[in-house]
C-alpha cells in the first residue's frame, strides 16, 4: 500500500513541475513575442481601395519594434494581364524610392509620437494611372521578415463615345425609344474601350438580363517603364434573335457597364412592343325610359393603341369626343385604356345590343357585345288604393239595385 501511495505522490508531483514550466514556458513567448518587428496594420486612404485615374492615394503600414538591421520596403505584384502572370516590382525602402520608380511615388518613416517601439511607413502616390494598379506589399525586411499586403485598384472608367449600344447597326441614344412589331427578335450588341480593369458588360431588359458573355481585348501603352506598362481594356457583349416579347412593352432595354466596384454606367432605351387589341371587362347596364343619364364601360388593351367604336341598337356607329345625345369618352385606366359610352334621356330605342370594335391596323378586329336592359316602372304612388274604392263602389251600386234602394 505505502508502495501505491509513493507512485501516485510522485507521478502527481512529475504533472506539477510540467505545468508549471509549460506556464513558464509560454509567459517567456509572449513576452518574447513584443519585442519581435511586426505589423500591426496596412491600410489606403481609399474606399475599397479604389481611386479614378488622375486621384491620389495614401496607404499606411502601422509597425513595431523594428530593430536595428530592420526596415520597411514596399513592393507592388503587378495585375496578370490575360495568361501572363504578375511581375514583383521593389518599389522603396523605408524613405527611399527606388531609381527607376516614377517621380510621382513618395516613401515615407516616422515614428508614433509617445511610443518609441511603433512606427508609421507611408507610401503616396499623386495623379495616379491605370499602371499603378496591382497588390502593394510592406514589409519588413532583416533578420525577421513580415509582410502583408492590400489590392488597389486605379479605375479607368467609360469616357465619351466609349460605350456603344447598338441594335444591329444602329446605334441607341441614351433615353430614346425602340419599337418592335408583334413576334420581332432582336439583335444587340454592347461595346465599351479603353477601361481599366476589365470590366463586366450585361445586356437587360427590365431586370432581367439577357447577355454577359463578353469577349475582350487587352492591348497596352510603352510608358518607358517596363515595369508600370499600362494596359486597358475593350469588350463587347452580342445577343442575336431575341424573341421581344409583348410583356416587355414599356420596360427598359439597357447596356451596363461595371468598372471595379464603382456603381455601373448605363446606356437605356424604352422598349415599344406591338401587341393585339384586346377587351375586357366590359360591363352592362339597366335604366328605366327617361332616366336623365347612362353609362356603358369597357377595358380595352394594345400597341399601338387601338380604334375602339361603339355601335348602337340603331345601326349607329359612335366614335371617341363626337358630340351628340349618346357619346363615346376614352381614358387612360390602370391597366391599358378605358372606354364610356354615355347615353342621356333614355328611350325606347335605346335597349337592346351594344356591340363594341377594337381595331388596330394589321390585325384583325376584336368585337365584344353588350346589353342595356330596360327597367318597367311599376304603377304610381296610390294607384292600388283608388282601385280598391272603386271596386267598393261598384259593389255597392250593384248590392243597392238588387235591393231595390
Amino acid at each position: 500500500m505505502d508502495s501505491i501511495r509513493g507512485v501516485t505522490l510522485a507521478i502527481g508531483l512529475l504533472v506539477a513541475y510540467c505545468l508549471l514550466g509549460c506556464h513558464v514556458a509560454l509567459v517567456d513567448a509572449q513576452e518574447g513575442e513584443e519585442d519581435v518587428p511586426r505589423i500591426i496594420d496596412f491600410t489606403s486612404d481609399a474606399a475599397s481601395n479604389e481611386i479614378d485615374e488622375g486621384q491620389s492615394i495614401n496607404m499606411d503600414c502601422e509597425v513595431a519594434n523594428l530593430g536595428f538591421g530592420n526596415g520597411v520596403g514596399w513592393r507592388r505584384i503587378n495585375p496578370p494581364v490575360d495568361s501572363n502572370p504578375g511581375k514583383t516590382v521593389s518599389l522603396a525602402y523605408s524613405a527611399e524610392v527606388e531609381a527607376e520608380v516614377p517621380d510621382r511615388y513618395k516613401a515615407s518613416l516616422r515614428g508614433v509620437p509617445g511610443d518609441p517601439k511603433r512606427g508609421i511607413a507611408k507610401l503616396s502616390i499623386s495623379s495616379a494611372r491605370a499602371e499603378d494598379s496591382g497588390t502593394y506589399l510592406c514589409e519588413i525586411k532583416g533578420t525577421i521578415k513580415v509582410s502583408k499586403s492590400i489590392e488597389v485598384n486605379v479605375l479607368v472608367l467609360p469616357g465619351n463615345g466609349s460605350l456603344v449600344f447598338k441594335r444591329e447597326e444602329e446605334e441607341l441614344i441614351n433615353n430614346g425609344e425602340v419599337s418592335f412589331g408583334r413576334n420581332d427578335k432582336g439583335s444587340f450588341s454592347c461595346s465599351v474601350s479603353n477601361v481599366f480593369p476589365k470590366p463586366a458588360i450585361r445586356i437587360l431588359i427590365g431586370d432581367k438580363e439577357i447577355a454577359s458573355d463578353a469577349v475582350y481585348v487587352a492591348s497596352s501603352e510603352d510608358t518607358g517603364n517596363v515595369d508600370f506598362k499600362r494596359t486597358i481594356y475593350s469588350g463587347t457583349v452580342t445577343v442575336l434573335d431575341y424573341a421581344i416579347e409583348p410583356e416587355f412593352n414599356g420596360k427598359l432595354l439597357s447596356c451596363e457597364v461595371k468598372v471595379g466596384k464603382k456603381i455601373p454606367v448605363v446606356v437605356g432605351v424604352m422598349l415599344s412592343v406591338a401587341h393585339p387589341p384586346k377587351l375586357s371587362d366590359c360591363k352592362a347596364n339597366s335604366a328605366t325610359i327617361g332616366a336623365k343619364e347612362v353609362s356603358l364601360t369597357c377595358n380595352f388593351e394594345g400597341d399601338p393603341r387601338p380604334k375602339v367604336t361603339w355601335k348602337v341598337p340603331s345601326g349607329q356607329i359612335i366614335q371617341a369626343d363626337i358630340p351628340g345625345a349618346v357619346t363615346a369618352t376614352e381614358k387612360q385606366g390602370d391597366k391599358g385604356y378605358i372606354t364610356m359610352l354615355k347615353i342621356t334621356n333614355v328611350a325606347q330605342k335605346d335597349f337592346g345590343k351594344y356591340e363594341i370594335t377594337a381595331q388596330q391596323e394589321g390585325e384583325p378586329d376584336v368585337k365584344t357585345t353588350i346589353t342595356l336592359t330596360e327597367v318597367k316602372k311599376g304603377p304610381a304612388r296610390g294607384s292600388s288604393t283608388a282601385v280598391t274604392w272603386s271596386l267598393i263602389c261598384m259593389l255597392l251600386t250593384t248590392l243597392l239595385a238588387v235591393l231595390g234602394c
